[in-house]
């Protein structure tokens, strides 16, 4: 279930069947837990592409856009610990790990391999980058992105272990980390 908090719609009726945001006010990702919160009321939930009509800046620079982000990576996995190191190692080793082929290992089978691999994500980089009108050459520093989204992962595990995640005033409720 997912929504998008810089964009969300609901029919009156809709919203008050659901308790509108008095249902998840204790949430940090408020806006995917009303998503949720709508499907369990047997509600249709649809997303859309609005990007030629609706935009949204979200943060104004690195560290707002660090932490601002960070608050919410954890709690998209409902605060489950292994799912969420998971993801964000994997997201490393499907990075890199080509990469790391290239450059160490001698076998022309495995180094063939590495190249698809690096080329076919620098391809589906390039299709998004059109798709959402970023600029051209995001799909040559996907590398630094996806290294930067495993960094702020990593640091919402953290800061939510810790208790120390918080947004607009509502802090993480540390009761809620699973292992699974």
């Amino acid at each position: 279930m997912f929504g998008n908090g810089q964009f969300i719609m609901f029919r009156r009726e809709a919203y008050e069947k659901i308790q509108g945001h008095k249902a998840v006010q204790d949430k940090i990702a408020e806006d995917i837990e009303l998503s949720k919160t709508a499907r369990k009321c047997g509600l249709k939930v649809e997303i859309y592409d609005l990007t030629d009509i609706v935009s949204c800046r979200m943060y104004r620079n690195i560290k707002e856009a660090f932490f601002g982000l960070s608050k919410s990576y954890f709690p998209l996995f409902q605060m489950k610990l292994i799912p969420s190191i998971f993801v964000w190692v994997w997201v490393l080793i499907i990075t890199f790990g080509p990469f790391y082929v290239l450059l160490l290992y001698k076998d022309s089978h495995m180094k063939l391999f590495a190249t698809i691999s690096i080329f076919e994500t620098f391809i589906i980089w390039l299709i998004a980058s059109i798709k959402f009108k970023l600029p051209k050459e995001t799909p040559f520093y996907y590398p630094l992105i996806s290294l930067t989204n495993s960094i702020i992962g990593f640091s919402s595990i953290i800061l939510g272990i810790m208790g120390k995640s918080s947004w607009k005033g509502r802090t993480l409720n540390r009761g809620n980390i699973r292992l699974f």
